[in-house]
């Protein structure tokens, strides 16, 4: 009998019915609100069980599985299995973890055939250690609560907590059946399931497989797995319904309830209407990734002395595969649905693209570029004719710090056009990425590149502002909790240029209005000009003079000053400090105020 004796291994639990969005406080561990008590933090173990390691050290977190019955019948997806157990000849069994850290032999009673389903069953399996009640999966809509739970990087494994994230059914689609298996780092194959799931932006990640998708009343909607959507590359879970189906199980289920979801999501999604889709021609795009060609073998399958030169491979392949792709669809918001005219980010124009078709449930509709803002990274695009979509509404009450937010997306998965929408907040306002006046909104949703040009919606409906600013030259990574977005009002301002076909390739300068050079006095900042109208040139700086300090910032670099300038906008005065050489006077040190104005930087 062939064994897997991985180090101690702990478990995840369900939550058991809890308040929606009701996170209550800390108690030895983390305790839930429910109807009138906590949840004790062995509560929340119950159910859930972690699965062993493998052999393979690419599998260093197990997965986990979830007990529907008193008997121990469990089910997992076949990614949460190890490495041995993927063949399925192989009938040896596993030894799993159970509530409270005793563990107990799984023996593997079917595979699915529609789905990765398996079922185990469990050993001696103590009715104390509870189990999931298993929900209706045909409520859910999106943007209704959910909860993962599971071995979260090996969480259990190594601290004994459960690790729960909390999140929202971001969309609901297939993963088409001719989409190439999802691969992770070093070409581990993450899930090879195709069929219909539930996306959530709730977090997911490695020992997280098999594990439980909970609504916000503890019920089981379905089994998570790393399976992604390319153009989204968020998480996904299998549906419990198919899961049962698949493995002929009659698990007794919760009568159906109505899916909790706020009044945020609920208007969210009716700014849907304003946003459409559009497959740009790329004459020279990036094209799906064909530029660092798909490593041979694994790391795994290397023999070791060449393990280092196959892993930087398939870095390289990894990092490359998450670049935009020549025939994605991209977002674009309706302004004005009578004259044909649509806003998008301008990275969605990457490869050449000057032309593209809007794409829908009905036929194409041609469209063109009209011109591009590319500091905003802002385009305007027009169709020759009227659009079938309403035109969007702006918001024009100032947004705010800790403001939720939905990032509404227009989707196109399997020849049909949805909507995804993940949620968040606005974490940021005034951040400015550059010298320049203009300001950035930053948002937690989860964002990507087929959310790039998306809508930003307030609780009233009303579009805020447009996500922008990713692509594989930028500096923000897809679906990091952290991402830019074009606010309403800098797009309002941008529109009248566009309009006349205008392109902006750079926004003017805030600053002092000069211009420096630090290698003219052994490292210090020279002004080596002065921009005649600018608040230098009112304050009498001239050239030679050596920077000291600029609003209290010792002038050691451009970068220290620029950095010092960005917290402040058109009209603010900064003290000065400089050093002026003078052959008859002397070296002489001085202060003076500048008034910061914008202007065009010098060639």
């Amino acid at each position: 009998m062939l064994a897997i004796m991985p180090p101690p291994i702990s478990r995840v639990a369900a939550l058991g019915p809890v308040l929606r969005r009701r996170l209550v406080g800390m108690v030895a561990g983390l305790v839930l609100a429910v109807a009138s008590a906590p949840l004790s933090a062995m509560d929340m173990h119950n159910g859930i069980v972690a699965m062993p390691i493998g052999d393979d050290e690419l599998e260093a977190c197990g997965g986990s599985a979830v007990v529907i019955s008193a008997d121990g019948t469990a089910v997992t997806l076949s990614e949460a299995l190890p490495a041995a157990y993927k063949d399925p000849a192989d009938t040896a069994p596993l030894l799993v973890t159970l509530p409270g850290g005793a563990r107990r032999w799984a023996h593997i009673v079917k595979r699915g055939t529609t789905t990765t389903a398996i079922e185990l069953h469990i050993d001696g399996y103590p009715a104390s250690a509870g189990m999931v009640p298993v929900g209706d999966a045909t409520v859910p809509v999106i943007g209704c609560e959910v909860w993962t739970v599971g071995n979260t990087t090996g969480a259990i494994a190594d601290d004994g907590q459960p690790a729960l994230s909390r999140g929202t059914i971001s969309g609901v689609y297939d993963l088409p059946a001719d989409a190439p298996v999802v691969r992770g780092r070093m070409g581990r194959i993450l899930s090879d399931y195709r069929g219909p799931v539930y996306e959530t932006d709730a977090g997911i990640n490695d020992g997280n497989q098999g594990g439980a998708l909970l609504d916000a009343h503890g019920h089981l909607l379905a089994l998570v797995s790393l399976g992604q959507a390319r153009e989204r590359r968020l998480g996904t879970a299998v549906p419990i319904n198919l899961v049962l189906d698949d493995l002929g199980l009659k698990s007794a289920r919760v009568p159906s309830a109505a899916a909790m979801v706020d009044t945020l999501a609920t208007v969210a999604l009716k700014a849907a209407g304003c946003l459409a889709l559009i497959r740009f021609e790329r004459v020279s795009g990036l094209g799906n990734p064909q530029g660092v060609p798909r490593p041979p073998r694994t790391v795994t399958e290397t023999p070791k002395y060449d393990r280092d030169q196959v892993t930087a491979w398939w870095d390289m392949y990894y990092a490359q595969s998450q670049v935009f792709y020549t025939d994605q669809p991209a977002p674009a918001i309706v302004i004005d649905a009578k004259a044909g005219l649509l806003i998008t980010a301008a990275g969605n124009l990457h490869g050449g693209a000057k032309h593209g078709l809007i794409i829908g449930n009905g036929p194409a509709v041609p469209c063109e570029v009209v011109a591009v803002n590319e500091p905003l990274d802002l385009a305007l695009l027009r169709t020759q004719g009227a659009l079938p979509q309403s035109s969007a509404v702006f918001s024009t009450q100032p947004v705010h710090t800790g403001q939720e937010i939905e990032l509404v997306t227009p989707l196109r998965i399997n020849d049909a056009v949805q909507v995804a929408m993940t949620h968040g907040v606005i974490s940021a306002v005034g951040r400015r990425l550059k010298q320049t006046a203009h300001a950035w909104l930053q948002i937690s949703a989860r964002a990507n590149y087929s959310s790039l040009g998306s809508a930003v919606v307030d609780d009233s409906g009303r579009i805020i502002g447009m996500s922008a600013l990713l692509s594989p030259e930028g500096e923000w990574l897809i679906n990091s909790g952290v991402a830019m977005a074009l606010d309403g009002n800098e797009i309002a301002r941008a529109l009248d240029k566009l309009k006349a076909g205008i392109t902006t390739e750079r926004l003017p300068v805030l600053g002092m209005g000069v211009t420096l050079n630090e290698e003219l006095s052994g490292g210090r900042l020279v002004i080596t000009g002065v921009i005649p109208g600018t608040g230098a040139a009112a304050a009498g700086l001239r050239g030679k003079d050596v920077l000291q300090k600029v609003d209290g910032v010792p002038a050691t670099s451009q970068a220290a000053i620029a950095r010092a300038l960005l917290k402040h906008q058109v009209g603010d005065k900064v003290p000065v400090e400089y050093l002026r050489k003078d052959p008859v006077l002397g070296d002489k040190t001085a202060v003076c105020q500048v008034e910061l104005t914008e202007f065009e930087p010098q060639q």
